[in-house]
């Protein structure tokens, strides 16, 4: 079908083909809505709680916003950049503004490119397994050792490891005691961990190393056992790879609040929450049994 003329064309072909005033497509369209407006929209969309629990959805929302947000300033440019064409063909004084214009678009592109090029491009790596349904950190191995009541818990806590654990202890209900070693993983995974060793009245146990999440699951433990060079590590929350600060400040105050609810003192989670996610605070196991964390010490 005939477009009849340039007032009935949507605007978004209009500017497209740079039919706008320069003036519209340059300031209102670029530089208001798509450079400050729009990217500020976003911001805010990406500040509702990445939900590990619908961990797979919410990565799809995300590389959603992401491409949007590109495709809006891809359209953005080029619409200010046709637009400032007939410019050419008026006196000299107009083709200055021209290449001002034009500089100016360059310029803008330029810093956006290096600013959400670099934190989109993680954002998106991080997000690619998510996209497809897999974690990058995997599930958690777990194994009974033999001739003992005890379950062995090895790996990162990764999307999957509560239905390995709630299956192994299924299938072992003469498991007593859960011995863990892990480097941490999903939040929400090991508050589901913790919530079956709980109603299973089970113990927990660590010999060598266990971080960030993975003390969620310790602290579920009726007894807690840990031995004298054991190491607890802990920190502030993220969404694991994640480069949103948004996303860390949420999953740092659902870390406190999980934390909170096993009764762990203030003054320890408020010390935890300052550790950066990149950065890791080991206790004292002195310091852990003042505070109850562990509560039974072996050798």
């Amino acid at each position: 079908m005939q477009l009849k003329d340039n007032g009935r064309r949507s605007f978004i072909i209009r500017h497209w083909r740079g039919e706008l005033p320069v003036q519209t497509a340059f300031g209102a369209v670029f530089l208001l809505f798509a450079v400050l407006l729009f990217p500020a929209i976003f911001s805010a969309i990406r500040l509702i709680p990445f939900q590990e629990d619908t961990l797979f959805v919410s990565a799809r929302i995300d590389a959603a916003v992401i491409i949007c947000k590109w495709i809006v300033l891809i359209w953005a440019t080029v619409g200010a950049w046709r637009a400032s064409r007939p410019w050419v063909a008026v006196p000299f004084g107009a083709v200055d503004r021209l290449v001002a214009t034009r500089v100016l678009i360059v310029a803008v592109c330029v810093v956006l490119g290096k600013v959400w090029l670099v934190s989109d491009f993680k954002a998106l790596s991080f997000l690619r397994g998510l996209l497809v349904g897999a974690d990058e950190l995997g599930v958690v191995e777990s194994a009974v050792v033999k001739n003992s009541k005890t379950l062995q818990l090895t790996g990162y806590l990764g999307a999957g490891s509560f239905e390995v654990v709630k299956k192994s202890l299924e299938a072992h209900p003469e498991i007593e005691v859960v011995k863990i070693e892990s480097l941490g993983g999903r939040h929400v995974e090991a508050v589901k961990i913790a919530q079956l060793l709980q109603e299973m009245k089970i113990n927990t146990r660590v010999d060598k190393l266990c971080e960030s999440a993975c003390t969620v699951v310790f602290l579920a433990g009726t007894v807690r056992s840990a031995t004298p060079r054991t190491l607890f590590g802990f920190h502030s929350a993220t969404v694991t790879g994640d480069p949103s600060a948004a996303y860390d400040v949420q999953a740092t105050l659902l870390m406190s609040e999980t934390y909170r609810q096993f009764g762990v003192p203030e003054e320890f989670i408020a010390k935890v929450a300052k550790v950066p996610p990149d950065d890791m605070y080991y206790p004292t196991i002195s310091e852990l049994q003042r505070v109850g964390i562990v509560s039974e010490l072996v050798q």
